[in-house]
């Protein structure tokens, strides 16, 4: 027998824990308790360890500066010394300066100094800036409280009723943004980890089966039960009932009623692994681009100006006759 000619009707879908009459469909509406799909909050569980080298002057990194223009300074002291010391020793080879002149020019001490820091400054910098991150109150994230106080943006499907709901009955004042369910998945695949992301998690296990040291679930919420629709007067109604009597004598449908009430009052952290340390990302090669653009384009200014002043000085001495001497 066909379950059309039974009146019973299946779909998955968000119920009330209660026995439901809906007039409109002249049908009573069951709950089964059993969890089907639920959505997960994710968060970032690590940090990437890129510098952002457009804020290498901020004022937390003023340390990094003075301390490498200390070093560059007893360098070059080091250096002249040496030289004064020595007229035969080839000059200072440290920093590109091999050049056999007396005494170094204004302009190459000017730039020899400048690139020198720089470069010194970037690669303190690169080491030292995920310390300067993780002292400045970069945690980890273990529930929606810690969520809160990050600051971090939470991205929401939208058209989705069940999330809204949620996140419109929780205490706590979140930074929400709304994209398509699509855009979000694209998100996480490209690994936006300034971000946290509400994702169902039967797609999240799916996208990161053999993956997911990049991201931490924090919290549950929004199950969907299954539910049976039976229509009046259905010869399995009896049966039914007798069936949601026995889950509500076995306490099932409260457990399920009070569950959902921690989600929206107390937040249910119980059975959510904590994480105590932040783990930040290895530095690759790719990461250090920037720096090495920077240092070479920083080297052929500095070559074009110092062939520029021996051209100039080179034209001066062989005006004045002194030039070959």
């Amino acid at each position: 027998m066909s379950d059309k000619m039974l009146g019973i009707e299946v779909n998955s879908q968000k119920m009330d824990y209660i026995r439901k009459v809906n007039r409109e469909e002249k049908s009573n509406a069951y709950l089964y308790p059993h969890d089907t799909d639920n959505l997960v909050l994710i968060v970032p569980s690590g940090i990437p360890s890129r510098t952002k080298y457009n804020e290498i002057l901020k004022p937390s990194l003023i340390v990094v500066w003075a301390v490498a223009t200390v070093i560059v300074a007893f360098i070059r002291f080091i250096c002249n010394q040496i030289r004064k010391s020595d007229q035969n020793l080839v000059q200072s080879s440290f920093l590109g300066m091999s050049f056999n002149s007396p005494t170094s020019s204004a302009t190459e001490n000017l730039l020899l100094w400048y690139f020198g820091t720089l470069l010194l400054g970037i690669f303190l910098s690169s080491s030292m800036y995920q310390g300067f991150i993780v002292s400045q109150g970069i945690f980890p994230i273990n529930s929606v409280k810690d969520l809160e106080i990050s600051g971090l943006d939470v991205w929401l499907p939208m058209h989705s009723q069940s999330v809204e709901y949620f996140f419109e009955n929780i205490s706590h004042e979140l930074n929400l943004k709304f994209a398509m369910p699509y855009e979000i998945s694209d998100m996480i695949q490209n690994r936006n980890t300034n971000t946290a992301y509400v994702i169902r998690e039967s797609k999240f296990n799916i996208l990161f089966s053999n993956d997911k040291d990049h991201w931490h679930v924090i919290e549950r919420f929004g199950y969907e039960h299954l539910s049976y629709k039976i229509h009046l007067l259905s010869a399995i109604e009896h049966r039914m009932n007798d069936l949601i009597q026995r889950c509500v004598n076995h306490g099932i449908v409260q457990y399920l009623v009070e569950k959902n009430k921690r989600l929206l009052t107390g937040i249910d952290q119980r059975d959510q692994p904590k994480h105590d340390r932040v783990n930040v990302e290895p530095l690759s090669i790719s990461d250090m681009r920037s720096a090495f653009f920077l240092f070479a384009f920083g080297l052929i200014l500095s070559a074009a100006t110092f062939l520029a002043e021996k051209l100039y000085f080179a034209k001066f001495q062989c005006k004045s006759g002194r030039f070959g001497h």
